[in-house]
């Protein structure tokens, strides 16, 4: 499931940088200014999947990785 979660997280990030990709070619007309909030929009929604993204496996997974590894050191070391 957190796979799939962060994969998800992924796929959305690159569909948003789709659409930037797309406001560049926008930005070159006149009526640009009319979209002003729009890309300030996606530019905040961009910021905000990454950062969950690096809150997910920096604050979240590694930390509890680091922590299953330990465990599973120590009753290997109590096999022995």
């Amino acid at each position: 499931m957190i796979f799939r979660h962060l994969f998800y997280c992924k796929h959305v990030e690159r569909l948003l940088c789709k659409v930037w990709l797309y406001n560049k070619v926008v930005k070159r007309f006149s009526e640009a200014r009319l979209y002003a909030d729009a890309f300030a929009l996606r530019q905040r929604m961009l910021s905000c999947i990454q950062h969950l993204q690096y809150y997910m496996c920096v604050e979240v997974i590694e930390p509890s990785w680091c922590q299953l590894i330990h465990s599973l050191e120590r009753v290997g070391a109590s096999h022995t």
